[in-house]
C-alpha cells in the first residue's frame, strides 16, 4: 500500500488519500464532531507565534476586502429595507490587544483541538498543596468506607431468616463415625440452628454456581448436603453425607490431632470459612462475610498529648473473649467491655512518638446477623479454664455502635457449644434452638429435651462448660390489629 496522509477537507472531518488499494477502502473519509483541527503536540513558543500570524494574516486580508471589492446594492422595491452585509475592521490597537492577550495566557497543547472552547477564560488553575492532597485522600477513604457498609448491609437483608423447609420433626442427632467427631458434630449443629447460614449454603451457591477443578472437593457444595439431608429428617441420608464430607475435609488438608484425633471445635470453623473463602466466587461469599463479619472502627488515645489515632473497617468474625485477668463477678457483659475498650502497648504515637501504654476503643460499624463468642479457656499450655461465666439468653451490642450504625444490635441466644473433661481428653455436645423456641441436647446420636436453663449453665467447675456461644439478630414480631 503506498503512502497515505490525513488531509483536512473541511470543519467535518478528514479524508484519507492515498494510492488506490481494496484495502483502504474502508478509510475512505473519517468524521470528528469534537475535532476541527488535527492534534499536534507543539512546544510553547511555536504555538504562540502561530497564532500572532494567523491574527496578522486574518487582519490584513479583511482590509484588502473592504477597499477592494465593490458593494453590490439589490435593486427593487425592497433595496433599503434589507440591511447590507458589513464587516468590522479591526484597528491597530485591536491586533495589538489580542496579540498582547494571546502572548500571556498560557498554553496547554490543547488550543488548536478545540477542546477548551467552552472554558471561562477566567478561570485560573488552583494550586494542589499537600494539605489539599491528605483532605481528599480522607474524604476518598471515608466515601468508600461508608459504601462498603452500606453495601453489606444490603447483602445481608437479602437472605431469609425465617424457618422454612427447617421442620422442627426433622430435628436429630449424628452419628459419631469415628468415636472422636464429637466437636465437628456440635459445631454443625449450631450452624445448621442458624437459619441464614443454612439458607444462605442452600440457595446462594448452587452447583451450576461452582467453580473448584473437583466438585467432590467443594466445601460449600458438601455443606449444603448436609443441610438438605438432616432438614430432610432421614437419618440413612444424613450418616452418608456425614461420611462424604469428612472425607472431604481430609483430602483439602483438615488434619485434626495425630495421636488422639480430636479437635477443636472453634478451629474446626475457622478453617472452614477459611476455605469456603478461597473456593467460592467473591459475591458468593460476600454474603457470608456480611452475614457473619462484624466491622469495627477503633481509635487509641494518647496519654502524653491526648492525640487520637482512628482507624476504619477492621474485620472481626468470632469475638474471642479472654476470660484473663479474672474480673470479680464478671458476667459476658463486663468480659465484652473488656474486649471493645482495652490497654495496648509498644504503640507509638503519631504526634509526640511516645511509647507509653495508651487506651484503645472499638466500636461497631457493621453489625451482622449471626454472632458467635468464645470463650477462651484453652492456653496455649493445653491448660483448660472451667471458672464460670454467667451469661444470659439476649445480646445487646447496641451501646457498642457508631454514630452511623442504625442496624439492630440486639441478639438472642440459639445455640451453646459446651466442653466437658480437660486437654488430655474430653466431649463436646450442643444444646440449640428450633423454630418452636424449645431446646434440645445433641449429644451425638442422642436427642434430649432441655430446658433454657440449662442452655444458660455457665457450669460449676466439674460439669459441662460453655465454650462456643452463637446468638442470631432478634427478629422484628408484626403486631397485628384485630
Amino acid at each position: 500500500m503506498g503512502k497515505s496522509y490525513l488531509t483536512p477537507r473541511g470543519p467535518q472531518g478528514f479524508e484519507k488519500i492515498s494510492s488506490s488499494s481494496s484495502s483502504d477502502k474502508a478509510y475512505i473519509r473519517l468524521k470528528s464532531k469534537v475535532h476541527t483541527k488535527p492534534f499536534v503536540h507543539t512546544p510553547f513558543h511555536t504555538s504562540t507565534k502561530h497564532i500572532l500570524n494567523k491574527l496578522a494574516i486574518r487582519t490584513k486580508s479583511s482590509k484588502m476586502s473592504n477597499t477592494s471589492s465593490p458593494k453590490r446594492v439589490r435593486r427593487g422595491s425592497d433595496a433599503e429595507e434589507r440591511p447590507t452585509k458589513h464587516s468590522r475592521r479591526l484597528s491597530d490597537s485591536d491586533v495589538s490587544a489580542s496579540s498582547s492577550r494571546e502572548s500571556t495566557e498560557a498554553t496547554t497543547g490543547l488550543e488548536s483541538s478545540g477542546i477548551l472552547d467552552n472554558i471561562s477564560p477566567k478561570c485560573s488553575p488552583t494550586t494542589f498543596t499537600q494539605v489539599d492532597r491528605k483532605k481528599y485522600l480522607r474524604r476518598a477513604k471515608i466515601n468508600s468506607f461508608a459504601w462498603r457498609r452500606q453495601r453489606k448491609r444490603d447483602l445481608a437483608r437479602q437472605v431469609q431468616q425465617n424457618w422454612n423447609e427447617m421442620p422442627n420433626a426433622a430435628q436429630q442427632g449424628m452419628k459419631n463415625l469415628t468415636g472422636t467427631l464429637c466437636y465437628r458434630h456440635s459445631l454443625f449443629q449450631a450452624l445448621l440452628h442458624c437459619p441464614k447460614i443454612a439458607h444462605w449454603l442452600r440457595s446462594f451457591h448452587p452447583p451450576q454456581t461452582c467453580f473448584v477443578d473437583k466438585a467432590t472437593h467443594c466445601i460449600a457444595c458438601q455443606l449444603r448436603s448436609v443441610i438438605k439431608a438432616y432438614w430432610s429428617g432421614k437419618f440413612s441420608d444424613l450418616t452418608q453425607e456425614l461420611r462424604t464430607i469428612d472425607k472431604v475435609f481430609r483430602a483439602n488438608g483438615w488434619t485434626p490431632g495425630a495421636l488422639s484425633g480430636q479437635a477443636d471445635p472453634e478451629e474446626q470453623f475457622t478453617w472452614m470459612i477459611g476455605k469456603l473463602n478461597e473456593q467460592l466466587p467473591g459475591p458468593i461469599y460476600a454474603f457470608f462475610d456480611a452475614l457473619h463479619n462484624f466491622v469495627l472502627n477503633s481509635s487509641t488515645t494518647c496519654t502524653k498529648c491526648g492525640h487520637v489515632s482512628t482507624n476504619q473497617g477492621e474485620t472481626e468474625g468470632i469475638l474471642s473473649i479472654e476470660l484473663r485477668p479474672r474480673l470479680p463477678n464478671g458476667e459476658l457483659s463486663d468480659y465484652l467491655d473488656k474486649y471493645m475498650s482495652y490497654s495496648v502497648t509498644d504503640y507509638k504515637c503519631e504526634k509526640c512518638k511516645d511509647t507509653a501504654e495508651k487506651q484503645r476503643t472499638r466500636l461497631i460499624s457493621h453489625s451482622p446477623d449471626v454472632v458467635v463468642v468464645q470463650l477462651k479457656r484453652f492456653d496455649p499450655l493445653g491448660r483448660k479454664d472451667k471458672h464460670p461465666i454467667p451469661f444470659s439468653s439476649t445480646l445487646d451490642l447496641t451501646s457498642y455502635r457508631t454514630a452511623s450504625n442504625k442496624t439492630s444490635s440486639k441478639y438472642e441466644l440459639s445455640a451453646v457449644v459446651s466442653h466437658l473433661g480437660g486437654t488430655s481428653g474430653g466431649h463436646y455436645r450442643c444444646i440449640a434452638k428450633g423454630e418452636d423456641s424449645c431446646w434440645n441436647i445433641f449429644d451425638d446420636l442422642r436427642k434430649i429435651a432441655a430446658k433454657e436453663s440449662q442452655a444458660l449453665d455457665a457450669g460449676n467447675g466439674k460439669s459441662w462448660t460453655p465454650y462456643l456461644l452463637f446468638f442470631q439478630r432478634k427478629r422484628k414480631i408484626k403486631s397485628t390489629q384485630t
